[in-house]
């Protein structure tokens, strides 16, 4: 593990995930968004207050383009664990969307057999 902020390492992570173009479409708002959502997602995992915690998280996220909200979503992963994203995002008030698969996350289950 390395000795860096989540915000230096998590661009590579995500890329390392979801593809080297994954953040293509970002400004520098959406930038500094999901450089701080990483670190609110990691006091959020080690706070006693974690519904105030979430809904700081709910703004941050709020200030990126919709279309890359994926990105926070998945930045969750990168300072705890897969299952953190949806509780994180459901306790911080944002709604669902659709994300792209991580190469190295969990895959959703097969359909059961009718």
């Amino acid at each position: 593990m390395s000795n860096k902020p989540a915000a230096q390492t998590i661009g590579p992570w995500l890329k390392n995930n979801l593809g080297k173009r994954c953040m293509a479409g970002c400004t520098s708002t959406d930038v500094r968004a999901l450089h701080a959502a990483v670190h609110i997602a990691e006091l959020w995992l080690n706070s006693d207050d974690r519904p105030a915690v979430a809904a700081a998280f709910g703004v941050i996220v709020r200030q990126m383009q919709e279309a890359l909200w994926y990105l926070p979503y998945h930045a969750t992963a990168h300072v705890g664990d897969w299952g953190h994203r949806y509780a994180l995002w459901h306790q911080a008030g944002l709604p669902d969307i659709r994300v792209p698969l991580c190469k190295f996350g969990p895959q959703p289950r097969p359909a059961a057999a009718a």
